[in-house]
């Protein structure tokens, strides 16, 4: 059995377990044809090692994959802006949130600072009448001992 480079023929699964592991063997003809034969360049987009046939062939082929890759950029394209669409849109109803909810704490701390506020200055009253209550009774008391 002789050397398989530059030959094309038909190869058994082996002898393809055995060439595919050889960079010098042409990708696309082992994968579309089930034959091997030897590259005689890389291509310079993929790095397929590629025989002059598929070379053609590949290069060929370019335009289409670059009108599919275009599309799908574009795609992506448009689901990227939804998608920061919806996080702008996220981020704006979590900032009105938490705008609200330090408005609404803030404003309890508020009513709970004027609420003590309030109850200091009852507490304060009622020290005042229950001071002069107690004077009064001391005033009293000493006034009849005398």
């Amino acid at each position: 059995m002789g050397s398989s480079h530059g030959t094309t023929h038909k190869s058994t699964p082996e002898l393809i377990q055995t060439i595919n592991v050889e960079p010098t063997i042409c990708s696309l003809c082992l994968d579309r044809n089930q034959r091997v034969r030897q590259s005689v360049c890389t291509c310079n987009h993929c790095s397929l090692p590629l025989c002059s046939d598929c070379m053609g062939d590949h290069i060929d082929e370019l335009p289409k994959n670059i009108a599919q890759l275009t599309h799908q950029l574009h795609e992506l394209e448009k689901i990227f802006q939804s998608k920061q669409n919806m996080v702008q849109e996220e981020i704006s109803k979590s900032t009105a949130e938490i705008k609200q909810c330090f408005q609404t704490y803030q404003n309890d701390l508020l009513e709970a600072h004027q609420a003590i506020i309030v109850g200091v200055e009852r507490a304060k009253q009622d020290a005042k009448v229950i001071y002069q209550s107690i004077k009064l009774f001391f005033n009293i008391i000493f006034s009849r001992n005398i």
